[in-house]
């Protein structure tokens, strides 16, 4: 769930979104940083959330801008391997 966008769901959905944000050439990502500020696992151990900030500077063409942010993944273990089921973050 990104920032001012429809909530995308589905692995072909949530790489169609990437790709086309990648693919705004007028702003290019310089660095980015996700810092786990929180984790919590289930008692059961096949759920847990997880919550972060991130930094992201971007290039754009009137210099970079810096932006921070903050967000919450939920994981579950499907299979024996952890998957992100539900992520959302914000400016």
């Amino acid at each position: 769930m990104m920032p001012g966008k429809d909530i995308v769901v589905g692995l072909q959905s949530i790489q169609r979104e990437f790709e086309l944000s990648f693919a705004d050439t007028t702003l290019l990502w310089e660095t980015f940083s996700w810092t786990n500020d929180f984790v919590e696992v289930s008692a059961s151990g096949d759920l847990e959330y997880v919550r972060g900030t991130n930094r992201l500077n971007i290039k754009t063409p009137d210099g970079v801008v810096e932006s921070k942010g903050k967000g919450v993944d939920i994981w579950k273990k499907i299979d024996g391997e952890w998957k992100c089921v539900v992520g959302i973050y914000n400016q």
